[in-house]
């Protein structure tokens, strides 16, 4: 297949999912001219994650569903913390970090569908969000003191593991020697 045509065809799909996504928003923000409806504040965020998440897949771009997913994933935390009026500071705080921490689980899943191997990057932020956003969620006395050591304390895990990866290297290149 030539390049011109590969483009040309990469072009219409692109002008196609974009008509869609103006057709789909205009009809969403016609709905508040015919019906009542409750705040969409807190939908907002979710939505536009979905949409950038969708054409990430639709046009097999990477970059978008980092985005997308990152954004949906946020999204949903600030949604459900929205939508619920019996939550505390800290524990509403820990969804919301908890929902960004899924977004980067989700990236790490896009990693296996777009590049057919595992990059394991996204699941740093993932998993040390997730840690965060439970000790939030959890909200008692020993939590946030376990939350107040982590934060004084993290900068050793920084040091360790910069000693570690020069070790390693250097290790790598006695053997090569």
């Amino acid at each position: 297949m030539s390049e011109q045509l590969k483009d040309e065809r990469v072009e219409r799909r692109d002008r196609r999912f974009l008509a869609l996504i103006l057709i789909v928003v205009g009809l969403l923000a016609l709905v508040p001219n015919i019906v009542t409806v409750p705040d969409i504040g807190p939908y907002v965020l979710p939505v536009i994650g979905v949409v950038v998440l969708a054409y990430g897949l639709f046009t097999w771009q990477y970059g978008a569903t980092v985005a997308g997913s990152i954004m949906t994933g946020l999204g949903a935390g600030v949604l459900f913390t929205q939508t619920r009026n019996d939550l505390t500071g800290n524990v509403e705080g820990g969804i919301i970090v908890l929902g960004l921490a899924a977004g980067f689980i989700g990236v790490a899943l896009m990693n296996v569908l777009f590049e057919k191997k595992t990059f394991w990057w996204p699941l740093i932020p993932g998993v040390i969000l997730g840690m965060i956003g439970a000790l939030l969620t959890i909200d008692t006395r020993d939590s946030m003191n376990l939350l107040e050591q982590i934060g004084r304390f993290w900068p050793v895990i920084l040091l360790l593991i910069g000693v570690w990866m020069l070790l390693r290297h250097d290790e790598g290149q006695r053997a090569q020697q």
